[in-house]
């Protein structure tokens, strides 16, 4: 003999959910809740680092202003002051990325920056504040330093070689045996290229950037750079050691770890 199932009824007698379909729908409601807040994430980071982006590109060409009129690079620990103040509001606008805004307050001394929030450079006035490193091998007066470019036509490799970039410190010297930062948060103020290893861009919000990454693996995120021949790019974080950032640069067969 066919037996039915009896219908789960709810106290008006009529076929209601189970507790466990109940909370089905209401994690499937929760989830399609979410989707617009994901857009909107994506979207907002996507504008981040297409205007990061303008400001390098933007950064490097004022830069290469001031060496095309003085005929020699930004002047040692001054870069950022000189350039701010020959090129006026703009430059200083493009000094921020958006993704790492300034303090509302600076702070009354030197203060590193992390993948979300500015540096802040206090102890030399005026206080500046900014999300970008200058390559220190491009600062004029370097002579006889065997990394540094002596002048402008130094440059074998325009397109690869970086002049701005995000950072959490105004400038770095990076070597090719210089290990990544751990943490891709707050990078490592220390090391030198370890002052560009945060998670800044590449899809990744900068606030949740990694705070620790395993020795060998792949650094995830990435960062825009402003390159000598005046465009910009997001270069990811595993493919700094790529770029030329001094004069005698071999690209190491292996990241260093």
């Amino acid at each position: 003999m066919e037996t039915t199932k009896t219908p789960h009824l709810s106290p008006s007698g009529h076929a209601g959910f189970t507790l466990t379909e109940l909370l089905a729908v209401l994690a499937v409601l929760a989830l399609l809740a979410t989707l617009p807040l994901l857009a909107l994430t994506k979207d907002r980071l996507a504008v981040h680092q297409a205007k990061c982006a303008a400001n390098l590109k933007q950064l490097t060409v004022d830069s290469s202003l001031y060496t095309s009129d003085l005929g020699a690079f930004l002047p040692f620990t001054s870069a950022w002051v000189t350039t701010l103040n020959r090129y006026g509001p703009m430059a200083a606008q493009a000094a921020v990325c958006p993704a790492a805004p300034g303090p509302t307050s600076p702070a009354p001394t030197d203060s590193f920056g992390t993948a979300d929030h500015s540096w802040v450079l206090a102890a030399t006035p005026p206080t500046v504040a900014g999300s970008y490193a200058f390559n220190g091998w491009l600062y004029s007066g370097q002579t006889g330093v065997s990394k540094a470019f002596a002048k402008p036509a130094s440059i074998q490799k325009p397109e690869l070689t970086p002049v701005f970039c995000d950072a959490v410190w105004l400038d770095a010297w990076p070597a090719e045996t210089d290990p990544p930062a751990r943490n891709l948060y707050t990078g490592v103020p220390e090391s030198q290229i370890g002052r560009a290893t945060i998670s800044r861009h590449g899809g990744m919000d900068p606030a949740r950037a990694p705070r620790s990454v395993p020795p060998g693996a792949v650094l995830p995120g990435a960062i825009n750079i402003g390159m000598s021949d005046g465009h910009a790019e997001t270069v990811r974080l595993q493919k700094l050691w790529d770029y030329c950032w001094h004069l005698n640069w071999i690209p190491p067969a292996t990241r260093p770890n």
